[in-house]
């Protein structure tokens, strides 16, 4: 089983790039997408507010990344496992 490991956790890494791209990309449909400036300056806090004001305002819109990145996990988890 050793030779498949590294499969799910590729797609598991595949999968979190993936989510938290939609997570940055939350709210972009709004104000053309996240302001670098501000990302520059907050950081981490800034992508925070954007998600919870997209998940206040259209949840669907956030929800699946959460899914997206809880499935990434568990792809990381499997593999590691196996190995």
């Amino acid at each position: 089983m050793h030779y498949v490991a590294p499969i799910p956790i590729m797609l598991g890494v595949l999968g979190a790039i993936v989510g938290i791209l939609w997570l940055v990309a939350a709210g972009s449909d709004k104000d053309g997408g996240p302001e670098t400036g501000l990302f520059y300056l907050f950081g981490m806090w800034y992508i925070v507010i954007r998600v919870l004001k997209a998940l206040s305002s259209e949840p669907m819109s956030v929800l699946p990344a959460f899914g997206i990145l809880i499935v990434s996990a568990v792809l990381i988890w499997v593999g590691i496992v196996m190995l």
